[in-house]
């Protein structure tokens, strides 16, 4: 498993879920970590709990990421979501 000397640009991106919209369906909810603009894990909640398209906060997936890439939240320099938003009708 790989260790890191210093900061390296740590980014963790989440996908799939939103606290905005609890209300909302969420699915494929996931985790992905980018170390000096690589890519070095990246896993779908799905596979970690075994449920098709799981659309809780990934927490699993995050940690599994965090794992694989041999870091620490610590590590971790931008936490990047994508946010989805309720469709509001104009009229």
């Amino acid at each position: 498993m790989p260790t890191r000397q210093g900061s390296k640009n740590g980014i963790l991106g989440i996908w799939g879920y939103s606290s905005d919209t609890p209300d909302v369906l969420h699915h494929d909810s996931g985790a992905a970590l980018i170390l000096d603009g690589k890519v070095t894990a990246a896993v779908n909640e799905e596979r970690m709990t075994r449920r098709k398209n799981e659309g809780v906060w990934p927490q699993k997936s995050i940690d599994e990421v965090l794992a694989l890439s041999g870091v620490t939240l610590s590590d971790i320099d931008v936490i990047a979501m994508a946010v989805c938003h309720r469709y509001q009708d104009p009229y």
